[in-house]
């Protein structure tokens, strides 16, 4: 499909259940396309290849070390401020030279609106039960909890956990209370999935949690 004037091709294997989940490691440094989708600033992650991932990471870990000249023995340590905020840029950066990577932000309403329709023909449609949400939509009447939550939630995610961890972290922070919303096709782009739950992401740093609705 084409957004601002370039033509963009799916990863083959995007139908596979753990496409966005699947963590590529390369030294110190992991990445998947979860952690790239869950960003306050979410990137696009259909049209990356397992190539394209391993390549990113890859060179991630080798520039953020040439970066900050770390010696042979010595590790990105990732709760150094300098280290975390240079480790983003080399991120960012080796995700546009590799592979040209849109952010949504970069994508009109129409171009969205289409990639969210392709998305919708390279699956079965899900159904579920809303759980809970934290972000915008979520009922707490606590909007500062809500927001801390919010915030917990978006810094686990992008510090390389799996699907199944992503889910059990969200349910510490928010009630397994499932809503009466009744059963619906499931919306959002899934950022975690297990045999009960599927989590997504509908922008405005807003998470919802839904239960898969047996056949």
């Amino acid at each position: 499909m084409k957004i601002n004037g370039k033509e963009y091709t799916p990863a083959k294997n995007i139908k596979d259940e753990d496409f966005y989940t699947k963590e590529f490691v390369s030294g110190d440094s992991s990445l998947s396309r979860a952690d790239l989708e869950g960003l306050p600033s979410p990137f696009v992650t259909i049209f990356l290849t397992d190539e394209d991932m391993a390549e990113i990471v890859r060179n991630t870990d080798q520039n953020t070390r040439s970066d900050l000249r770390l010696s042979q023995g010595e590790k990105i340590d990732f709760s150094n401020d300098r280290h975390s905020e240079i480790w983003w840029k080399d991120m960012e950066d080796a995700l546009t030279d590799i592979a040209g990577c849109l952010s949504y932000e970069d994508m009109t309403e129409e171009e969205e609106a289409e990639l969210e329709k392709f998305e919708k023909t390279l699956e079965e449609p899900l159904v579920g039960t809303i759980v809970n949400s934290i972000g915008m939509l979520s009922e707490t009447e606590d909007d500062d909890l809500d927001r801390l939550n919010d915030e917990e939630l978006t810094q686990f995610i992008v510090s390389g956990h799996t699907g199944e961890e992503i889910i059990e972290k969200f349910l510490e922070l928010v009630d397994d209370t499932e809503g009466n919303l009744g059963t619906k096709e499931i919306e959002g782009r899934i950022i975690a999935r297990n045999e009960k739950y599927v989590l997504t992401f509908t922008g405005m740093l807003n998470y919802t949690l839904w239960k898969i609705q047996d056949d």
